[in-house]
């Protein structure tokens, strides 16, 4: 297996910004801002005045696009106007991606606001950054169209003049396969908020500045990341040590990451825990993902050691395929 551990040294912190376009954009964004995640910047964009207001963030993270084309009323579903309303709105949209090292855009892509994606997307490669797109996909019983509408709404962001490096397929429908029988589509819905910002926050913590005893450099995850297509993230949270077998398998089960371990040519590996972590400990969860992978994936390491209390006898890993 190639490795490709990156060893201790000066590691730049990459800015992280982090963008819920369209209504369904908002409410993800929503629930990492009642996570409290800390290092990244937060932003929603739509033409819906209304789903702006139901932000949590201050106003002046909110951004209304295409307002003249719209008057504040959405693009009705159609991805052509969201992507006028984006053009419109383009100096905007160009003020807050300056200077993004890493960009994560949320976006339900069965909407009209799916057009804007790619000019955001544009604008933020012109400044240099990865562009990573978690794509929330209807389930299949809202309909035929908007089901076609997310189909090409991936297709037009798998175009490289996209500038979108990565794709992570936040797929309702294998989120209601979580669901028992008694679920609510809210229950549903809030669920897929709740893991994407679970992933989203572990991904973050890997730039943090928490003790990194072995650490990924930007420039290694930025070649690591650029143009790979679809890829895949799953974390499993504050697991007891001894139940790590149960862990890897809850991380490659994850909605957001399931199916593409087979096929992953490379692989990121994040494992956070307390001032108890082993080194027996990592090399068993290591052992775990690893087996499971094509013997000649490229994989890379985090682990991070944190002062938190609550991670004493507890970690969280985090693996990113592509």
């Amino acid at each position: 297996m190639k490795e490709n551990f990156a060893a201790k040294n000066e590691i730049y912190k990459p800015k992280i910004k982090i963008i819920g376009v369209g209504g369904c954009g908002t409410n993800a964004v929503n629930e990492i801002t009642a996570r409290g995640i800390g290092n990244v910047d937060l932003f929603v964009i739509d033409s819906d005045k209304n789903s702006l207001e139901s932000s949590l963030l201050d106003t002046k993270y909110k951004i209304q696009i295409g307002e003249k084309l719209t008057n504040g009323l959405g693009t009705g579903g159609n991805p052509n106007i969201g992507e006028s309303a984006a053009e419109e709105s383009i100096e905007e949209i160009r003020k807050i991606v300056n200077g993004t090292d890493i960009l994560l855009i949320i976006n339900g892509v069965a909407g009209g606001s799916a057009g804007a994606v790619p000019v955001i997307t544009k604008l933020a490669k012109e400044q240099g950054a990865v562009n990573i797109v978690f794509a929330v996909t209807p389930v299949h019983f809202e309909g035929k169209r908007k089901n076609e509408n997310g189909e090409k709404a991936l297709q037009k962001f798998m175009e490289k003049e996209n500038c979108i490096d990565s794709i992570i397929n936040a797929s309702n429908e294998r989120f209601t396969e979580l669901a028992d029988r008694q679920s609510t589509l809210n229950d549903v819905f809030n669920m897929v908020n709740k893991k994407t910002a679970e992933c989203i926050e572990n991904f973050a913590d890997i730039f943090t500045d928490e003790k990194g005893l072995v650490q990924i450099s930007f420039k290694d995850f930025k070649e690591f990341i650029t143009n790979a297509g679809f890829t895949g993230i799953g974390t499993s949270q504050m697991c007891p040590f001894d139940k790590q077998q149960d862990a890897t398998e809850e991380v490659m089960n994850h909605p957001l990451i399931k199916g593409s371990f087979e096929s992953a040519e490379k692989v990121i590996i994040s494992i956070k825990g307390g001032s108890d972590l082993t080194l027996n400990f990592v090399h068993e969860i290591t052992k775990e993902i690893t087996d499971k992978i094509d013997e000649n994936a490229e994989v890379m390491l985090s682990v991070q050691i944190t002062l938190l209390g609550k991670f004493l006898n507890q970690f969280v890993i985090t693996v990113i395929t592509a």
